[in-house]
């Protein structure tokens, strides 16, 4: 076997196993994928569908309701937790539940305008969400 040779066997293993350790990471995704990532994903769009439903519960019409803002308000207030001036109800809640969490805040405000369409467009329950 000449040094020609070995290099290009080396360099064949070399590729053959890099191939092996790719591909094994691609399985390993989308095992991921269809599992822990999707279980997830189903467990956040039920807690936005849960605050979603708090909203609605929220706004029962009794004299409580702006009780209840003014609580959240407080609450967001206390926590130091970033806020527009003139947040709504879905804002305030949707960015308290969140507060603690390492998600981003670009997204927390996401979530609470996907709400705020849904409540805009009379959604009745979260489970249209």
């Amino acid at each position: 076997m000449t040094n020609e040779t070995k290099t290009q066997d080396i360099a064949a293993t070399t590729l053959k196993a890099f191939k092996k350790r790719v591909n094994t990471l691609f399985t390993e995704r989308e095992e991921w994928q269809t599992t822990l990532f999707a279980t997830a994903n189903q467990r956040l769009y039920e807690l936005l569908a849960d605050i979603y439903n708090v909203y609605l519960d929220a706004k029962d019409g009794s004299g409580v309701d702006t009780k209840k803002y003014e609580w959240l308000q407080n609450e967001v207030t206390k926590r130091k937790i970033p806020t527009s001036k003139n947040a709504n109800f879905i804002q305030l809640i949707t960015k308290y539940v969140f507060s603690d969490s390492d998600t981003d805040s670009r997204r927390v405000n996401s979530y609470a305008r996907v709400l705020s369409c849904a409540a805009q467009e009379g959604v009745g329950n979260g489970n249209a969400i």
